[in-house]
This record gives structure tokens, C-alpha cells and sequence, in this order.
């Protein structure tokens, strides 16, 4: 009897323990199929990042000046990759062991073993199958155009933020938006399926500047020859469409490869024509003159009394020509670069005036091209003037600017006094013009800028062979550490072409050239003809020196 209780309290146990088993294998199918499903997947399947382009930057005519490569980035997992595996990924890969070894000792679930290295060869290193080595795609930013074009465009960080230039002003639009993948995963971490695509990756933006890429070339070609032949500190030019006020070229010497960083130093990285303000000197006699011309004191023909090439103007200041001009005329003045004619005219029209006058101009303002890092330039508002302030401030000192800024001034004059805002992205909304002098005056203005580079003017090595051109010298002593250096010079020209029918404006600044030129009329002179008459050519313009010649005027 106690052996079939036995019997019967076994099986009752079994049957108990079956009934559980099947109890259990019921609530794990039924109640927890989708924890468990869910459960499976977090340990199997990821959901991993896909990355997204940055949008390409181009000139005017769609040429490439940025676009993103895919490359492929290695990392490791330390919690997978083992210690002794270290030496030969360091070997596969060509890194140095120590470095992967700090690395593995200090991350806990990720580290980089390699950043964007060429896909085929990281295909390779992952071909070894090495445990806790992963490759990740990334996109790396590449600059076809090099130096040439360094400035303007900037360039990204390792993680592809942008770091200078258009890159850093427009990184956000620039920027892709990443994807998502669903992928299946074994226990090494490998992947061994692509199961879904939760959402598709995003590209940046791509940006078209209003740049002319060969015209670029040429431009930064010809600034870097004088920028070596004068040994000077630095270079800037701008090239601008006057009528639109589309900015054609920015070159700035020293430069550096963005696609080789190794040795670039913080002050080769600034756009000067942009970011740099400065004294322009005898260039801004142009504005005064305007200045005087639009109060209706003074008229081309009026003469001013220079003589004896002297002028004291209180406080031990003295004004000085480059020798005694005598008597001239308004525009024999601008011809002359007379510093005691445009300081005599300035005296007797008065601060406001001449403020107000260069402030219509764009100085003492940014341009508004949205650059980072762009200078608005000083320009002094005094509610009482001395004598000695309006002298220096209508030749060019006591106030900065840019050479953008002295570009835009210029071709307000070509526009008949209208200031374009200048640009360098194409199809975005700008600000209004604004009308800065009466059309007359700006058209006197023009003859006067004629007579510059007419022979007797200053500014005769900036003629062409083929296009009649105009614009302003100027040449002034920079600033060293105690006060006005009497051995250092700016160099700046500001001019347009063909005089008659503008088609661009050229400025150019040459800082510090050392020699024996250093006049703007003989080192920025002939720089700015160099660059105009390339400039005119690559535009397609019909030279109008050749057709005057031919007796046929335009």
C-alpha cells in the first residue's frame, strides 16, 4: 500500500510539474510574446545612426568650392576588444600602439581608433574580424579650389562643424539632418543583418556664392606675385559687380590649404578684406570731395590755394603736400592728391557734413554680407570738430575701414550715388539700396577719378592697355608701437573699369610693402591694373581703349 502511494504521489508530482511547465510555456508565449520580442530585439538588434552630407558650397557658375567624401571611421568597443588584439589593429591600421593603449584604458564602451580613413582600407582592417572593432561611415569635407579660395569659404572641424568662413556663417543650413537604420547584431557585436531603414538621412543645404571661381584664380594669382616681389605684411583685393553689388572675388594673402592643416598659424586664418579695418588714407579724399560737391560750396573748376605746399592747422599740426602744388583746381586736387586742397574743402564745410557723407557710404557700419568675424570699421561723430580732426579725417585718417567696405563706396559712385549692398550668396534677400549723393555729384565725382589716372595724376601705373580705367591712390604710414611708423606704408588703390561704362570695381591693399616703392599709385597701382584688366577680359567686355584707338567710341 505504501508503495502505490508512493507511485501516485510521483506521478501527482510529475503532473504537477508538467502542469506548470506548459503554465509557464503558455504565459511566456501568450501574455509575454511582445516583452520578450521587444527583449530580444534590444539584445540583438540596434538602431544606429545614419550620417548625412553637409550641403556643397559652389561658385556662381555650380564649380565645387566644398563637397563632402564618405570615409569610413574605425572604433573600438574595450568591453569586446581585447587588450592583447591592440598591437595588431595598430599594425592593420599603421597608428601608434601606445596611443590605441591609453585610449582603451580610458574609454569604458567607445573609442576611436582611426578617423576618416579611405573606405577601402578600412574595409580591409574590418576584414580581420578582429572582436570590438567597428567602422562607422562619416563625411569629410574636401576643397578643391585649396588656398585660392581659403577665406572665403573657411572650413569644417574633424566632426564637420564648420569652423571659418561661409562654412561657419551658414553651418546650420550647411548641416545634414542623420538617418536611422534598424540592423541585427551577433554576440561580437558584428552586423549580421540590415533589417529596416527607420528614416532616410537628411542632406545639408547646398549654397551657390556669387563667386566666379576663374576669375578667383586669377585674382589671388596676381595678389600673391606682389604680395611676394614687395615682401609686404599682408594683401587683400575685392572684386564687385557695382550694378548688383555681387562680390566676384575676395583673395587675401598669407593663405593656407584647408585640406592640410598641419601648419597653420591663428593670423593666417583671417579674411582681411573683411575682418581687418585700417586707415585708407588718400582714398577717401574721393568721399570728401563728394562731401563738399553735394553743398553746393564748391564746383570742379573752383580753385583752391595750395601754396606753399605747407599748411599749419593749430596745435603744432601741420598739413603737407608732396610738393607745392599752388594754385589748383577741385579736380586738379583729386588729380594731385593734395592732403591742403581736400583739408582746406573739408574746414570749410564742417564735421557734420563730411560724417554724414562717409556714413551714407557704408563706413563706420558692416556691410552686411553676413560673414563671421566681419569689422564695421571706426568713424568718429563729434559735436565739436578741430581743424586738425577734419584735415586728417578727409584724407583717410582718424577713421578704419575695410577693403570691402572701400569697394562698396567706390561703386556707389559708378551706381550715380546709389550704394548696392554688397553680397557673396547668391538668391537672398538684401537690404534696399540707398542713395548716397545726388547722381550729379557722383558723376563729377567720376571725371574727377578720370583725372587720377590721366598723366600729371597719381595714379597713372593703373592704366590698362585695353580699357580706360579711374579710381584713387592712397598711401598711409601705419601705426607701430609708439604712434605712426615713418618707414611703414599702406598701399591701397580704388578704382573701376572701363571709366565710361563700369563693368567692375577693384580695390586693393598691399600693408607694409618693403622697397623702394611704396606709394599707392606705384605698388597698389599697378596691382589694381593687373587684376582689372584680367578681370574685364575673363567678363568678356569689349576693350574700349582699343576702339577709341581704332576711332570707334562706345
Amino acid at each position: 500500500m505504501t508503495a502505490r502511494w508512493r507511485l501516485y504521489f510521483v506521478a501527482f508530482a510529475m503532473l504537477l510539474l508538467l502542469a506548470a511547465l506548459v503554465s509557464r510555456v503558455v504565459y511566456l508565449q501568450i501574455v509575454e510574446r511582445e516583452f520578450l520580442i521587444e527583449q530580444g530585439k534590444i539584445r540583438s538588434a540596434r538602431e544606429v545612426e545614419v550620417g548625412a552630407h553637409r550641403g556643397m558650397i559652389m561658385d556662381r557658375h555650380g564649380n565645387p568650392l566644398a563637397v563632402s567624401t564618405p570615409v569610413i571611421s574605425l572604433w573600438g568597443d574595450p568591453r569586446r576588444l581585447k587588450y592583447e588584439d591592440l598591437p595588431q589593429v595598430a599594425e592593420a591600421i599603421g597608428v601608434g600602439l601606445r596611443t590605441l593603449q591609453q585610449r582603451h584604458g580610458i574609454h569604458r564602451a567607445f573609442f576611436y581608433v582611426q578617423r576618416h580613413m579611405n573606405p577601402a582600407d578600412a574595409e580591409a582592417v574590418l576584414a580581420l574580424q578582429i572582436p570590438g572593432l567597428y567602422g562607422r561611415q562619416e563625411y569629410k569635407r574636401y576643397y578643391p579650389a585649396g588656398e585660392v579660395a581659403a577665406h572665403i569659404v573657411g572650413f569644417t572641424n574633424i566632426d564637420d562643424h564648420g569652423q571659418e568662413g561661409i562654412e561657419l556663417a551658414y553651418d546650420e543650413l550647411l548641416t545634414g539632418r542623420p538617418g536611422a537604420d534598424l540592423i541585427l547584431q551577433n554576440l561580437n557585436g558584428q552586423v549580421v543583418r540590415h533589417v529596416a531603414s527607420r528614416s532616410e538621412p537628411q542632406p545639408g543645404r547646398d549654397l551657390q556664392l556669387t563667386i566666379d571661381l576663374d576669375l578667383q584664380y586669377q585674382t589671388y594669382r596676381s595678389l600673391k606675385a606682389a604680395f611676394q616681389r614687395h615682401q609686404a605684411d599682408w594683401a587683400s583685393a575685392v572684386v564687385m559687380d557695382p550694378r548688383t553689388g555681387e562680390v566676384l572675388a575676395v583673395a587675401n594673402l598669407p593663405s593656407y590649404n584647408p585640406n592640410d592643416r598641419s601648419s597653420i598659424r591663428p593670423e593666417y586664418l583671417r579674411n582681411r578684406a573683411i575682418t581687418d579695418a585700417f586707415e585708407p588714407g588718400s582714398v577717401m579724399k574721393t568721399m570728401a570731395v563728394a562731401a563738399a560737391l553735394e553743398t553746393g560750396r564748391f564746383s570742379p573748376l573752383d580753385t583752391i590755394n595750395t601754396n606753399p605746399g605747407r599748411m599749419s592747422i593749430g596745435g603744432g599740426n601741420v598739413v603737407s603736400d608732396f610738393r607745392n602744388y599752388g594754385v589748383l583746381s577741385v579736380t586738379d586736387v583729386m588729380a594731385k592728391s593734395s592732403n591742403i586742397g581736400v583739408s582746406k574743402m573739408a574746414i570749410d564745410i564742417g564735421g557734420q557734413s563730411m560724417w554724414s557723407t562717409y556714413y551714407r557710404f557704408g563706413f563706420g557700419q558692416l556691410v552686411g554680407v553676413g560673414f563671421p568675424g566681419e569689422a564695421n570699421g571706426t568713424l568718429p561723430n563729434r559735436q565739436r570738430w578741430s581743424t586738425a580732426q577734419l584735415a586728417t579725417l578727409s584724407y583717410g585718417y582718424g577713421m578704419t575701414a575695410t577693403t570691402l567696405q572701400l569697394a562698396q563706396a567706390y561703386a556707389a559712385l559708378v551706381n550715380d550715388g546709389v550704394r548696392m549692398p554688397p553680397q557673396i550668396l547668391r538668391d537672398v534677400v538684401v537690404s534696399s539700396p540707398i542713395r548716397v549723393v545726388p547722381a550729379e555729384v557722383a558723376q563729377q565725382v567720376r571725371a574727377m577719378l578720370e583725372a587720377v589716372t590721366a598723366d600729371g595724376g597719381t595714379g597713372t601705373r593703373a592704366r590698362t592697355p585695353f580699357f580706360s580705367v579711374a579710381g584713387k591712390t592712397g598711401t598711409a604710414h601705419t601705426v607701430g608701437l609708439a604712434g605712426y611708423d615713418d618707414n611703414a606704408y599702406r598701399s591701397v588703390f580704388v578704382g573701376y573699369a572701363p571709366a565710361d561704362n563700369p563693368e567692375v570695381v577693384v580695390a586693393v591693399v598691399v600693408n607694409n610693402p618693403r622697397g623702394e616703392e611704396y606709394f599707392g599709385g606705384a605698388v597698389a597701382g599697378p596691382l589694381f591694373a593687373e587684376i582689372t584688366q584680367q578681370a574685364l577680359s575673363h567678363l568678356g567686355v569689349v576693350p574700349d581703349r582699343l576702339q577709341t584707338a581704332q576711332g570707334v567710341r562706345p
